[in-house]
């Protein structure tokens, strides 16, 4: 007797991976997902000869297996080295800020590296949350003018709200020689944890989901609706209704359990725990293709909506029309912070245009906003229990939670395809035992 098909929930990134590797040991699986086509947050839209992605997306991974299916994928990919830039009070500063305040008003950068000094003098306990961690490495002043500034407008909390599990080389930690000589003269080296990078030639970052949906079973359209974990039995939102074996969950964790009709109190109280950003992207295509030189920019001033922008026509020239450029604004928001207005595309152009990315003459090709609601996971203090209980649970069910999302993590690309491909790894591994142990019957328990 056949095995059923692993259903697995969500066909982003890692829902996708976890097929593919599923079908590289001989196990079928059914993807089902709530958009009109797969790709979820790796989905590239085209506009009028523009090609945006749902958020800035480079492949940084120095993983070879990823490295390499991504190229097979791509077919042909661009390779760079990406150069940031970052603007306070009018001035633009290489990355990271506190390594280039040459330039800056004496009086700021004296503050800055008095502050910074006597951080460095000190010894410190280790940090219980990400406002501590600035501190001891950074300064007071920098952090108070800078970091948690720019914290306020990306995580949408205070840096003390944060933990500091996430932080890894996604913040870089200054060496005193660094940030002297960056006072002293403007320095041709920046220092960002995101250096060579690859990107798709054509078809924006989806081209590198191509290898991955090649064979897969995809049912689109199919918004989950209602999940007895008990009977094993899910529910879309068009009246189709499936009983699983194996169930791979890539949505937001909030979401599953919410969709859950026996989900016990203390599941519940712990998904309500979770918090998330979500964010409203706001696309723009310029006749014009002079936008700037950095691939992308950080925003401290809290005056400004957005707290990043990019350029998509700098990753690839088939992503804009020739002789055009592109830029995507970001603005989060959160439960904690809410969106400052609804016109959030008129308040962004206007922003843009004071800062000096667009000109009043400027012929705006696209203007097109696209809200997201969920973007990045809140690393607060009261996640990594509320995640353990929720997991706890799910497995406990034969649900395996999967991808960024699912895992409730800070995942990027690389990160999303190997989550996948463990779980197919642990799937395959259970078949195999189940088959020893059951003699070739399918274990529902497993």
């Amino acid at each position: 007797m056949a095995e059923e098909p692993v259903v697995i929930v969500g066909a982003g990134l890692a829902g996708l991976s976890a097929a593919y590797h599923l079908r590289q040991y001989g196990m079928a699986s059914l993807l089902y997902d709530k958009e009109d086509r797969a790709g979820g947050h790796t989905r590239s839209h085209a506009h009028e000869g523009f090609i945006f992605d749902e958020g800035p997306h480079v492949s940084f991974t120095k993983d070879a297996y990823v490295q390499e299916l991504f190229a097979k994928s791509a077919g042909t990919y661009h390779e760079f080295l990406s150069t940031q830039l970052n603007y306070y009070h009018g001035a633009w500063l290489k990355h990271p800020a506190l390594c280039h305040l040459h330039g800056l008003p004496v009086e700021t950068v004296e503050r800055c590296l008095v502050d910074f000094f006597e951080a460095q003098r000190r010894s410190h306990p280790a940090p219980t949350d990400y406002d501590q961690w600035l501190r001891q490495h950074c300064g007071s002043y920098f952090t108070e003018q800078f970091a948690a500034r720019y914290t306020r407008k990306y995580w949408t909390v205070e840096p003390a709200e944060l933990t500091t599990d996430w932080v890894g080389a996604r913040v870089y930690a200054p060496r005193i020689e660094e940030v002297v000589r960056g006072a002293l003269q403007p320095q041709a080296q920046a220092l960002h944890y995101i250096q060579r990078c690859r990107y798709p030639a054509a078809g924006g970052y989806e081209a590198y989901t191509r290898l991955l949906q090649e064979g897969a079973e995809v049912r689109t359209g199919c918004a989950l609706a209602e999940l007895d974990v008990r009977r094993h039995r899910a529910l879309f939102a068009n009246g189709q209704a499936i009983t699983y074996g194996s169930l791979v969950a890539t949505l937001p964790l909030p979401v599953l359990v919410q969709m859950m009709t026996d989900a016990p109190r203390d599941v519940r109280a712990a998904a309500d725990r979770l918090r998330w950003t979500s964010v409203a992207l706001v696309n723009v295509g310029v006749r014009r293709a002079e936008l700037s030189g950095a691939h992308w920019l950080y925003f401290y001033d809290e005056d400004l909506i957005f707290s990043r922008v990019s350029f998509p026509h700098r990753l690839s020239p088939q992503n804009a029309p020739p002789g055009c450029g592109s830029l995507q604004a970001e603005i989060y928001y959160s439960r904690s912070r809410p969106l400052p207005t609804r016109q959030v595309l008129e308040r962004t152009l206007e922003d843009l245009r004071r800062v000096g990315l667009l000109r009043a003459d400027d012929e705006l090709v696209v203007t097109a906003t696209q809200e997201i609601a969920f973007a990045n996971v809140i690393f607060d203090h009261a996640r990594e229990e509320a995640v353990r209980c929720v997991h706890r649970f799910l497995r406990a069910h034969g649900i395996l939670p999967c991808g960024r999302y699912g895992e409730w993590g800070y995942l990027w690309s690389d990160q999303a395809v190997l989550s996948g491909r463990r779980i197919a790894e642990e799937l395959a591994g259970s078949a195999v035992s189940s088959t020893v142990v059951s003699g070739g019957s399918r274990n529902r328990e497993a």
